[in-house]
């Protein structure tokens, strides 16, 4: 896969991934607690990408299952995207699902880091 493939594919996830990463890095830098408006973006941020990528995936691929798969993958991401990967990819979509969680997972270190080494530890 090209580098701009990669890009054109992902780019939105780990654009929001390293910018709410960035973002809490430096308000744990200087002091400043998260605030609950950057705590629901983050929550939602992230799923939501995962959804625009697997519905405009499935475009491409012209295999939509239903008529409203849009909807169908906001509220059952969690279980569709893994299914709709394996479905359309084999095991080869367990790569992408590990990729995703592992970039998921540096963010939130990258969050804990920087609040740890600013003293917002309890």
């Amino acid at each position: 896969m090209r580098v701009a493939d990669f890009l054109q594919s992902y780019g939105y996830l780990y654009a929001t991934a390293i910018l709410l990463g960035v973002y809490c890095a430096i308000g744990g830098a200087v002091r400043q607690p998260v605030s609950p408006f950057l705590e629901i973006v983050f929550m939602w941020g992230i799923a939501t990408c995962v959804v625009m990528w697997t519905v405009r995936d499935a475009r491409t691929r012209r295999c939509t299952p239903c008529f409203d798969f849009g909807t169908f993958v906001f509220f059952t991401w969690f279980i569709s995207v893994p299914c709709y990967l394996i479905a359309t990819r084999g095991w080869r979509g367990l790569l992408i699902i590990f990729s995703t969680i592992f970039t998921m997972f540096v963010v939130a270190t990258g969050f804990v880091l920087a609040y740890v080494l600013a003293g917002f530890v309890p």
